[in-house]
């Protein structure tokens, strides 16, 4: 539970950072609610640390090395057919097709639909305010994805953890989302 609300943490900062190399603009609109996000996450992270110290640990492997050729080129294609998907959304059903995107986006990954929509609020800068909303929605869809599969897919003691934080942290993303 700690390693999953972690990685959390880290993706809600990052997709500022992220975002910041593009358009500095935008990750100034996201920074306030992925900022509250992540220090809502943290927070409960170090809660849960606290109440967890005693129980025993498991070990977990690192998994492969992101920089590898294969994943370079997944992550090409995933953001080339995003940034595509975004744009034809945009055209056919104004903002409502960038929100639909960014949902769709956030089942597998937020960063693609990040990029695209960090160089969409680049080339016009009137769609910052629907840019950022699809990036809190595809961070939002994507916690909620990857919360129902730990909460699905774990043991009963991580569904009992795991299921009212996924929970939680929607409920203040959704919040955060209105007022961009």
């Amino acid at each position: 539970a700690l390693g999953i609300l972690l990685a959390w943490t880290v993706m809600f900062f990052r997709v500022v950072l992220l975002v910041a190399v593009i358009t500095p603009a935008l990750a100034g609109k996201l920074a306030f609610g992925m900022g509250a996000l992540g220090l809502l996450a943290l927070a409960i992270v170090l809660v849960l640390r606290q109440r967890l110290r005693s129980r025993p640990t498991a070990s977990v492997s690192a998994g492969s090395n992101p920089f590898e050729l294969g994943q370079a080129i997944r992550f090409g294609v995933l953001f080339g057919v995003t940034t595509f998907v975004a744009k034809a959304a945009q055209i056919y059903l104004g903002d409502a097709g960038l929100y639909l995107a960014g949902a769709l986006a956030g089942l597998t990954d937020v960063d693609a639909i990040a990029l695209s929509m960090a160089q969409l609020a680049q080339a016009e800068p009137a769609s910052q305010a629907a840019a950022a909303r699809t990036i809190v929605i595809a961070v939002l869809s994507n916690t909620l994805v990857k919360g129902a599969m730990a909460g699905f897919t774990g043991a009963p003691a991580l569904r009992t953890v795991m299921l009212p934080i996924t929970g939680a942290l929607p409920a203040v993303g959704a919040l955060v989302a209105a007022f961009l």
